[in-house]
């Protein structure tokens, strides 16, 4: 083949082309958009074929689908191009107290759970099924195997992206509790150096203070007030985080999967944990950069920070604030009346 590429009626421009493969999501539509748009741009099926990875053969019939059909025809045989799936058999509702009978342990296995669910909804769901449904709400039977550690979301960064309500659900907090999303930071005198602003051709220097000495700063966060707490510990172990949560008699904590976080005495507090993927707080942005005397005085400063936010509640919720928490915690269900 030689590589040529005959004439095509475009019905969009280069622009448009490159526009629409920069914000698509799925790989086999992207291939096709980027084939679409360097060939709109004036390269031969050879070279484009090259850059996007395919044959030249199947450039060719790319284009002549365009020239059939225009830019539709082309998307539209993808395989799942325009699909929407099939209807669940349950509702949200249904879907919700699944979800929530199977985290509370009312189910050993899969078949007890399809037999709940004919009882329940009359619907009838073969095993893989019912494995596939509760894999996508994240929860599986008490007797079937996983790696999941305690309290851990079943999917990846399933706490955060539309699955905190869920996980919350689980552990049965409602409306009036407070949720407080909590991470640590070790914060010593081995120092950084930051990016600062000089003339230009100036050389920019900066003292780096290397000393082993450090501490580690507890923070919680309550979204919805804005609220902040905060604890030095000489250690970030169970034994030093207990007497700190005791002190606070959280509701509900929400923070990273780590060790200390999932440890055996930890359940002995009334404070219930959800956990989350790992996050990082951006403390260092204001102490880091300095040389400091000694380490109280870069603690001080840390310290004269975490109060500036604490009396600055619309910061703070600016800073953490985010809507999908301010929603998840607001559609909390209310708390059974006591008969």
């Amino acid at each position: 083949m030689s590589g040529v590429v005959s004439a095509v009626d475009w019905g969009e421009t280069a622009e448009e082309l490159y526009k629409r493969y920069k914000v698509e999501a799925g790989i086999k539509v992207r291939k096709r958009l980027q084939v679409l748009w360097v060939v709109r741009w004036g390269q031969g099926a050879r070279a484009v074929a090259k850059q996007a990875g395919v044959g030249e053969r199947t450039v060719v019939r790319w284009l002549g689908w365009y020239r059939d059909g225009g830019l539709a025809s082309v998307l539209e045989r993808v395989p799942g191009h325009g699909a929407m799936g099939a209807a669940s058999w349950l509702s949200e509702d249904q879907k919700w107290l699944l979800e929530e009978q199977t985290a509370k342990g009312k189910f050993r296995t899969y078949d007890e759970a399809r037999e709940w669910v004919e009882q329940e909804y009359g619907v009838t769901y073969r095993y893989k099924g019912m494995y596939s449904m509760l894999a996508r709400l994240g929860v599986h039977p008490i007797g079937a195997k996983t790696c999941i550690g305690e309290g851990r979301s079943q999917e990846a960064g399933g706490v955060e992206k539309g699955g905190l309500l869920r996980a919350l659900a689980r552990e049965d907090i409602h409306q009036g509790e407070k949720v407080h999303l909590s991470d640590e930071l070790r914060l010593g005198l081995r120092g950084q150096v930051r990016r600062v602003l000089a003339p230009r051709g100036v050389k920019v220097v900066q003292t780096l203070q290397l000393r082993y000495e450090w501490s580690y700063l507890l923070l919680a966060v309550e979204p919805l007030s804005a609220t902040l707490k905060w604890e030095w510990l000489e250690r970030m172990n169970q034994g030093h985080i207990k007497p700190v949560l005791e002190k606070w008699a959280l509701d509900c904590v929400v923070w990273d999967g780590a060790c200390s976080h999932r440890g055996k005495s930890l359940r002995e507090l009334s404070t219930k944990r959800v956990l989350l993927p790992p996050y990082s707080p951006e403390l260092r942005r204001r102490v880091e950069g300095h040389v400091y005397r000694d380490f109280k005085a870069k603690r001080d400063e840390a310290d004269k920070y975490l109060h500036e936010l604490e009396a600055d509640l619309a910061r703070v919720q600016r800073l953490c604030g985010w809507d999908w928490l301010q929603e998840s915690l607001s559609r909390l269900p209310q708390r059974p009346a006591v008969a």
